[in-house]
Formats: C-alpha cells, structure tokens, sequence
C-alpha cells in the first residue's frame, strides 16, 4: 500500500492573525480610511509602512506560538542538562525577574551597596555640584557663554551654574578580623607589662594616622603599590625611621621619660621615613597622633625608647605595616563599589567622590544604679551593646519566609534592585541614616530598658576630632530664632550632641566610662569580661549576609488538573513564580497595574 508523501503546501490555508500581507493589507486600509489627506505614500520605502510591517510581523508571530499545545508552551519536551535551569526557555517570569528593577532611588543604590560583601552600610549624597566646583554661563556677541573662570569683561553677568546628577557616596565597612574598624584610620598597638610581683598589666598605643591621600598623592600611591619592598621579595625592602615623638606638631626636640609620663593622658606626635630598596624613593608621613592607655604601672614602666621600638617594627604587625594592610582593605571595599556603581549607573548621573564615611569619636560617661542581683560586666557590655547600636544601627537581611511570614506584600519585598544576601527592610534601611545629632535622652531610654537598671545619672556626651582630642562647640546650643547657637567653650552635653556633617559617630570605648552603684556603693565592672560578653551579645543579634537565600517566592499550587496539562515527563520548577512571558507587558506595569497580592498571582504549576 503507497502512502501519501508529505509536502508543503505553497499557499497555506492560515488564520487570519497569522497572515502577514492580509494584515498589511488591511493596515493600510485602515491609514488610508483615517489619515489619506496627510499621508498618501504607501511604498516600503515610508518610514510608516515599515513601523507598520514591523507590527504585522510580531502579531503574526504572536499568532502562531497562541497555536502551540498548552504542554509545549509551559515546558520543554527535554529538560536541560543544567540541574540548576532546569527549563530555562519557561514561559514565565520569577518574581525576581519581574519586580526587581535597576536602581533608581538613592534607597536603590543603598541596597545594591551594602550588598556587597565589604560593605556594611552605604549612603549616597546628591548635591548640586558633589565637587564644589560650579561654572560660569553668560551670553556674549549672541553666543552663550560657559567656564570656570568669569569673563573678563566686567559688564557682563554671568550667572554661576552647578553641575548636577553628581552623588557623593559614603560607605561604612564591615570590621577586619584582624585589621579591627576599617572605617577610621586608627591602629591600636596592645601589649603588657608586668609588676614586680609578676602582675599583668595591659597597656595599649592608639596611632591615629593623618589623611594625606590628596596632599602627597604620588607618595601615597607609591605606598599602597610597593608591595614587593613591604613584603620584602624580589630583592625589595624598606627601611623605616622614626623621625620625630613629641607632644606637638611642631616641636622636634627629643622627648624625655618624665615628659612622657607627665603627659600621659595627652595627644603626641610621630613621624616616620620610608626608604623603599633598592629605587631609594622616601615616603615621609607626618604627624600622626598617639594616645597612651594604661595604668600607673603601666605608665611608669614605659619608656621613651620602648614607644620608639614599637613604633619602628617593621614586621607585619607592625604599625606602619599595618596601617598599610587596612589602606588596602579600604581601597579593595572602594574599587568594588565603583564597579557595582558604574554597573548601574543611569542616564545623566555620575558619581563625584566614592570613599569611605568618616567616623566621630564619641565617649559616653554616666553614674548607673543597678540592683543588688544585677550581673555588673553584663550590664556593662549590654550599655556598650545599646550605645552602638543606637549610633550606628545595622541593616539586617532577611530571608523571604521570614517576610513572607510578617505579611509584608511580595511587591514591597522585591521592590528596588535583585540582591544576592536576602532582603532589606524599607524600614531599616530609614533607621539606618547618618546621624546629625545626639540626644541623651535617646540613651537613658535605651539603657532603662536593660534588666537590672533602675537608674542612669549624670550621663555625658564628648566628641573627639580626628587626634583624638575633643571638640568644642557642639553641645547643648541654646536656640535664637530657631537657630542653635553654640558655646565655643563647652565640651560635653547632657542634652545634645551635634555630629559634624557626613560623619558617622562611633562610640570611643578607651575614654568612655561607667559606674555602677549597688545599695550606695561604688562599682567597677571587670573589662575583660564585659567585652567577652559584648562580643557574645554581638553575635546572637548579628543578621549575617544570606549567602544563597532564597530569591524567589513559593505561591500556593493550581489544580491538579492544570498540573495534569504537563504530560511531558519535566514540570516546572516548584521554586518559582508563573508569569507569562507573553504578551510583552511592561515589567513593573504587569506587577502593581493590577494590584495582585500573592495569593491572587497566578498559581504555581
């Protein structure tokens, strides 16, 4: 028996929608009918026409995948050999996909940055010329005029113009296990002297170093590259010089052991010279200030010579080596966010300065009544817990049960750019603003609330500049017309505490101090013990990044009878929201347009 050989026909019989010259056809029926008077080329050559083919084509292809069985549109004949994709020609979109957008908002670009493994928070700062440098716009001989310099012909007025869609971005980093804070410029040099009875007595050198990337920037840039002389291979090395200890800038005289001890609880300098081998370039850095921690043993026990040898150790736990390792950290944290940055970066917006947030010192002192029971190094390092967060609170991730759990719409938990730790709470991420003043009343609350305090007295605020003394000026104002006026004299608050401008405060645990009293009696808590148990509390309420959380939302399943369309031997992944790929919506459109919770989305296959 013959059979009837297969063959394309050459006119097909199709369906309307599907028939490309019939829809043209009918297109320029229609423009003739309502615009003949203006429009009267129909040829391809007509920019029109071919706007209008280009409509026909994609209903035309519309058409046809409407033909498809439902099972070839939902899923693959063949899974892909990919476990992690298993379809990933699906029909629809995951949330993920579908509600995240690029970042638009200085809340977007928040997110995307203190997504980064480095970064621990983030703000960005939009001025009207993020540089401080504005232009100069005038009209001349019928011609606008622009430059950074006024015309020289003095008639004329210009009118100063500021760039604008410029940002200054400030990131607050995550602390260094072994660096400590790499968001000051502070090494803290920590080691013990003993008594003549074999006591241990802790003693500690806080370097705070200068900021001179701009004012020596070849220098600078010499120091962090120079890797082969500081890690002594290839032939490279340094040498390193202590070229100056005293109690000021400018005195260079050689400073005595009494001096020393007589001044203890004041700020000193130290210079140093770098010799890199074997180019022999010098890198001078000036001016760092020190601080001395430590008691009357301590104290007496140091001498000028012991700083000098703490100072000019040039091994890898050295200061300068040190200092050194935490620029680089800093610089590594910096490069990575100008690259997620410039990734997403929009139309008409560049970013001025990406650096990281200066910090404030700030000690906090204050008289606390506890009762009788109370656990004094507990209630310490729950002080210490309560302060930190109350100056610089965090932003927690979350995983998406967890929200889900809370009730939050799935709209507003992926709403802003697709992260790779989990999620970020709107509200959290307000909370977490840069500070602009400090209230005590704020930390009495905080700290009434911990068990076993029922009083905090005389509790005082002092800030401290970038040498670690402390600044004048920015306490308690009393107000003229609204405006705060400041004593110029006045050092601590016990009411506010103003924050200079796009600085974080950080609480300055080495001057901070604390007492405790129980039934009348004076307490000191054990230190050692209180930062134990500060880095115990630290870790319960610590929201790491969510490494591989989960970024997609489980929605409840459909009938088992539109489970049944799927006779292939694959099914959809069970992790992943269905929204039709087509027809084409807008994204964010599709989303809210309708105003869909999670359970009125379409339902998971």
């Amino acid at each position: 028996m013959s059979l009837k050989p297969t063959s394309i026909p050459q006119h097909p019989v199709l369906k309307p929608a599907e028939d490309f010259f019939r829809l043209r056809r009918e297109g320029i029926g229609f423009i003739e009918q309502m615009g003949s008077r203006q429009w009267t080329d129909y040829n391809v050559h007509d920019p029109g026409i071919t706007i209008l083919e280009a409509l026909c084509y994609a209903i035309t292809d519309l058409a046809y995948r409407l033909g498809w069985d439902i099972k070839d549109l939902l899923a693959p004949a063949t899974p892909s050999p990919d476990p992690t994709q298993p379809f990933p020609d699906q029909a629809f979109f995951t949330a993920r996909e579908i509600l995240t957008i690029n970042p638009c908002t200085p809340a977007d670009f928040r997110r995307l940055l203190i997504d980064l493994e480095p970064v621990r928070n983030a703000w960005l700062v939009c001025k009207e010329c993020a540089c401080d440098v504005p232009y100069y716009a005038w009209c001349e001989d019928d011609k606008l005029q622009l430059s950074f310099h006024k015309p020289r012909n003095q008639r004329l007025t210009p009118q100063t113009v500021a760039v604008r869609g410029l940002y200054e971005v400030l990131l607050e980093l995550e602390a260094d296990p072994e660096l400590g804070d790499l968001n000051d410029r502070k090494i803290d040099l920590t080691y013990a002297v003993f008594d003549a009875e074999g006591q241990r007595h802790p003693m500690t050198v806080e370097v705070r170093f200068p900021q001179w990337k701009l004012e020596k920037r070849d220098a600078w840039e010499l120091f962090l590259a120079s890797h082969d002389a500081f890690s002594e291979q290839n032939g490279a090395s340094f040498h390193l010089t202590l070229t100056k200890f005293n109690r000021t800038k400018t005195d260079n005289t050689p400073l005595t052991d009494a001096e020393l001890r007589t001044h203890w609880r004041n700020v000193f300098y130290a210079s140093w010279e770098l010799e890199l081998q074997p180019g022999g370039e010098k890198i001078r850095i000036e001016n760092a200030a020190l601080r001395f921690f430590g008691d009357t043993t301590a104290k007496n026990q140091t001498a000028v010579s012991d700083v000098a040898a703490l100072l000019t150790d040039k091994k890898a736990t050295g200061v300068v080596q040190r200092y050194r390792h935490k620029l680089l950290k800093v610089a590594q944290a910096v490069s990575a966010a100008k690259a997620v940055l410039h990734a997403h970066r929009n139309l008409d917006e560049d970013y001025c300065r990406v650096q990281g947030v200066e910090i404030e010192d700030v000690a906090v002192c204050a008289d606390v009544e506890v009762a009788p029971d109370a656990d004094i190094e507990r209630v310490q390092a729950q002080i210490w817990f309560a302060i930190t967060r109350y100056f610089n609170p965090p932003v927690p991730f979350y995983r998406l049960p967890e929200l889900l759990e809370e009730g939050i719409p799935v709209e507003d938990i992926f709403n802003g750019p697709a992260l790779d730790n989990g999620f970020i709470k709107a509200e959290d991420l307000e909370k977490a603003q840069l500070k602009s003043v400090l209230r005590t009343s704020d930390i009495i609350n905080l700290l009434m609330d911990i068990e076993g305090v029922r009083a905090v007295n005389n509790l005082l605020l002092t800030k401290y500049d970038a040498e670690g003394n402390p600044v004048k000026g920015a306490a308690d104002p009393t107000w003229v017309n609204g405006q705060p006026v400041f004593d110029p004299t006045k050092i601590s608050a016990s009411w506010l505490l103003y924050v200079s401008p796009l600085h974080q405060p950080r609480l300055y645990f080495s001057l901070s101090r604390f007492l405790f009293y129980k039934n009348g009696l004076p307490f000191l808590p054990r230190l050692n013990e209180a930062r134990d148990t500060l880095t115990q509390l630290g870790g319960e309420a610590d929201r790491p990044k969510l490494k591989n959380a989960p970024r997609i939302c489980r929605c409840r399943r459909a009938p088992s009878a539109t489970r049944g369309l799927l006779s292939h031997s694959a099914q959809l992944s069970a992790d992943v929201w269905h929204w039709p790929r087509w027809p084409a919506l807008p994204r964010r459109a599709a989303a809210a347009g309708a105003g869909q919770t999670a359970e009125s989305l379409p339902a998971r296959v």
